[in-house]
């Protein structure tokens, strides 16, 4: 985690000197101020695509996590409807030299990948397998029986069919 937070200040700072030198902004500032508001949105933005979680932007920003939140939810209205924003965005990304470090944490990331890929793949050939039996079982004329039983039967045979089975255990484990 702390390998992340340093990572996320390192991106912030230099996407900080690129927004005061070109536009004279300072995104740190606890201002309000629409301009500033934007470039600090592109700044969450950009950490987000790098893959850093809301929870370390907001300590990054010392921001509260839900202003981040509400940051992303109006990124897209922004980019799609305001051509300067939408610029300002393409000009700071591209201006960035961020260094692609693949923490322990990534690491992990990619061995629980892998270990889920493995469990999916054991899953999915039980499923198939389980299909394999249903196609054999509905092939069955037994299981053509069963289904044209009326519902509001089901519940008296299935108690039914238990006593019997309960009785022949019963007699099973007495005659031995």
């Amino acid at each position: 985690m702390k390998k992340m937070i340093e990572h996320a200040r390192d991106i912030q700072m230099q996407i900080a000197k690129i927004i005061e030198k070109y536009y004279k902004i300072d995104i740190l500032s606890h201002t309000r101020h629409r301009p500033v508001v934007d470039m600090r949105m592109i700044a969450y933005k950009i950490l987000k695509e790098e893959g850093i979680n809301n929870y370390t932007i907001s300590q990054v920003f010392n921001k509260n996590h839900a202003t981040i939140t509400y940051a992303f939810k109006m990124f897209p209205e922004l980019y799609k409807y305001n051509t300067e924003f939408r610029t300002n965005f393409k000009k700071i990304k591209a201006s960035l030299n961020i260094k692609k470090e693949v923490s322990n944490n990534c690491m992990k990331c990619v061995e629980l990948h892998h270990d889920y890929r493995q469990e999916i793949n054991v899953l999915t050939e039980q499923i198939d397998n389980l299909k394999t039996q249903i196609k054999t079982y509905q092939n069955n004329p037994i299981f053509e029986t069963i289904k044209r039983i009326p519902t509001d039967e089901i519940q008296p045979i299935q108690r039914k069919i238990q006593a019997h089975l309960n009785g022949i255990g019963s007699k099973v484990f007495t005659a031995v």
